[in-house]
């Protein structure tokens, strides 16, 4: 992939894509996949709890991480197809049992269009069901060939302590949430690109890196291919991050946004401000997510501040690094060209639910 000017970002022919081939995967998918979920799901579980416990993905995503994985396994020459749908399902059940749990912090009432977990079920067994949602993970992970068994392990592991820890520092920078006298007295409230990017590559990278490296190995790549493929997960997560962020911060019906009502500071818009502004302009901004009561005032002062042209400057600049640092896989053996030019599509699918 080309390095972007900034005045070239927003003219990247994103226009030009309809991402067909991208979108026939995404559905090719979630019918592999999509039925390896719900088996490991129900296994041993009661009748009494199958609502509750499906509801999470009976209205599914996109599967972009499941699909990450089946294509990094057919880039680098796998075969079969049946060998990494489980560990795709698994990868899928993880995600949405961090989701259930994130609702439940973010206070978070509607998902996917309808009600959240904890508002259809209580928060109370909506906390008990990301339990049985990784006990089926490492059940998903009894599929697999025995030569790989200790790795996929490992692997998991360190997503879910990484994505975990990513959520703990993001609630650390969560300003205006009151929750005991711990959360108060480690609020972080001066945090820089570079931090960002941790945390980012924590919160959201290790989930996409996970799939990518999986897939890569259950091919039988090479260890430095597989690193490699982690290394584009994660980066390809950062971005996803990126664009998130930008969705929460334009308005809703209400004309709020989303994460200044949540009085969330690690939001990549909102740190691009703090790289800009003066130290005044800093401290109310600050002090506007900290307080409990944000009205259409302080929704306006935030819009403000970043639909400033400079800022926005700053912005594409920051963006344009991360969509560079996205290595493209075009030097692949031809034999799998067409796995490869939809991995290489993901960054500008990505891009396209905001530009």
């Amino acid at each position: 992939m080309k390095n972007l000017s900034k005045e070239e970002f927003f003219n990247a022919s994103l226009k030009d894509k309809d991402f067909k081939e991208l979108n026939d995967f995404l559905a090719y998918t979630k019918k592999v996949v999509y039925p390896k979920i719900k088996v490991l799901l129900n296994r041993n579980i009661d009748k009494k709890l199958k609502d509750c416990i499906e509801y999470q993905i009976a209205k599914p995503g996109k599967m972009l991480r499941p699909a990450l994985m089946l294509l990094f396994y057919k880039a680098y020459g796998g075969k079969s197809i049946d060998k990494v749908s489980y560990l795709a399902a698994a990868v899928e059940i993880m995600h949405n049992s961090l989701l259930i749990t994130d609702d439940i912090i973010d206070d978070t009432k509607i998902r996917r269009g309808r009600l959240s977990t904890w508002q259809k079920f209580s928060s109370s067994i909506a906390q008990c069901i990301p339990f049985i949602y990784t006990a089926s993970v490492y059940e998903a992970v009894l599929n697999v060939d025995k030569i790989f068994y200790s790795d996929i392990i490992n692997y998991f592991s360190n997503a879910l302590k990484e994505v975990t820890i990513g959520e703990m520092y993001d609630i650390f920078c969560s300003l205006n949430k009151k929750d005991g006298r711990y959360l108060e007295k480690n609020k972080i409230k001066n945090i820089t690109i570079k931090d960002y990017y941790k945390i980012a590559k924590l919160k959201t990278g290790s989930l996409f890196a996970l799939p990518c490296g999986i897939g890569t190995l259950l091919a039988k790549a090479s260890k430095k291919e597989v690193n490699n493929a982690f290394k584009w997960g994660y980066n390809f997560g950062v971005l996803f991050q990126i664009t998130d962020d930008i969705l929460d911060m334009q308005p809703n019906k209400k004309g709020e946004l989303e994460d200044v009502k949540d009085g969330k500071l690690n939001n990549f818009l909102i740190i691009n401000c703090l790289q800009y502004y003066d130290n005044n302009i800093k401290n109310k901004i600050i002090t506007t997510l900290s307080g409990r009561n944000i009205n259409k005032n302080d929704f306006n002062f935030v819009r403000k501040l970043i639909q400033d042209d400079k800022v926005k400057r700053l912005v594409v600049n920051y963006l344009s690094k991360v969509v560079n640092n996205i290595s493209s896989l075009s030097s692949l053996s031809n034999k799998h060209k067409k796995y490869i030019l939809i991995l290489d599509s993901f960054p500008a699918y990505i891009l396209s639910r905001v530009f």
